[in-house]
């Protein structure tokens, strides 16, 4: 009787540090999730800003000039019904 005591005190106790085990591994996942979250939404507002700014009026002004590029004039726009 001892015996079996013995064996389902160690298989509780097992099985508990199993549980552990896996709850650590869960938060040490949602953990590193969570910090990936925050890094992409970094990156994403920064991309935004990277777009407002390359496609700012302004900007596209000053690069048209460059390029010798203006306004349509009249008869170099065609609308196709």
């Amino acid at each position: 009787m001892p015996a079996v005591l013995a064996v389902a005190v160690v298989a509780v106790a097992f099985a508990t540090l199993m549980v552990r085990l896996q709850v650590t591994r869960g938060g040490y996942a949602a953990s590193q999730t969570k910090a990936q979250v925050m890094e992409l939404r970094q990156e994403n507002r920064r991309l935004r800003l990277e777009v407002a700014r390359l496609t700012s009026h302004a900007r596209l002004r000053r690069l048209a000039g460059r390029f010798g590029l203006g306004p349509a004039r009249a008869g170099q726009l065609v609308v196709v019904p």
